[in-house]
C-alpha cells in the first residue's frame, strides 16, 4: 500500500461510522412516525367501537377485518347502522316497480 491509502483510512472509517450513525438515527425516526400514526388508528378504532378500551377486537372490528371492500370501515357502518335491512312491505308496493313495456318483446319469442 502506498502512503496515500494509509493515511486515508482512518478517514474512510470515521466516513462509515458517520453513515452507520445517520442510518440508525433516519430509522429511529420513521419508527417515531410510524408509532404516532398507529397510535392515531388505534384511537380512531376505540372511538368507533372496532375495538374495546383494553385493545380486543369486537364485533365490528371482525366484521371489518372480513370485508374485501375498497373501504372496510365504511361498509361496515352502513351494514352496523341498517342500511341494508330488508325494506317494509310499503316500500316494495306497485308504485315503486319499475314500468315494463308491453311491446317489449319477451324471453322466450327472442330467437
Amino acid at each position: 500500500m502506498t502512503w496515500q491509502a494509509w493515511s486515508a483510512r482512518p478517514y474512510t472509517r470515521e466516513l462509515a461510522l458517520r453513515t452507520k450513525i445517520a442510518k440508525r438515527e433516519a430509522k429511529a425516526a420513521a419508527g417515531l412516525i410510524l408509532r404516532d400514526e398507529l397510535k392515531h388508528r388505534n384511537r380512531l378504532l376505540r372511538r368507533m367501537g372496532y375495538v374495546s378500551e383494553e385493545g380486543v377486537v369486537m364485533t365490528k372490528g371482525r366484521v371489518a377485518c372480513e370485508m374485501t371492500t375498497a373501504d372496510e370501515l365504511v361498509a361496515t357502518e352502513l351494514v352496523f347502522n341498517g342500511t341494508f335491512k330488508v325494506p317494509s312491505h310499503g316500500y316494495c308496493s306497485p308504485r315503486h316497480q319499475p314500468h315494463f313495456d308491453p311491446s317489449f318483446p319477451e324471453l322466450n319469442d327472442i330467437q
